[in-house]
């Protein structure tokens, strides 16, 4: 579970992770799920779904990495 926090450092989302039937698992392992607790103005709302993106991307690429692109 990632946590999106203010600048009082109170919890104003997260994105959790969900894994589906046996039939879902074998096509994609997880699902990330954005939960936001209560509506933000802006800039806020934007900021929450482009750190979502981010947290997104980055999960990607972590998966599509193969031990043969660790070796230098």
């Amino acid at each position: 579970m990632f946590t999106i926090v203010d600048h009082a450092d109170a919890e104003i989302a997260r994105i959790i992770r969900t894994t589906g039937s046996l039939e879902r698992a074998i096509v994609s392992a997880e699902t990330y799920t954005l939960v936001i607790d209560k509506p933000q103005r802006e800039p806020m709302a934007s900021l929450v779904l482009a750190s979502a993106v981010a947290i997104n991307t980055a999960i990607r690429q972590v998966k599509s990495t193969t031990v043969l692109d660790l070796i230098p």
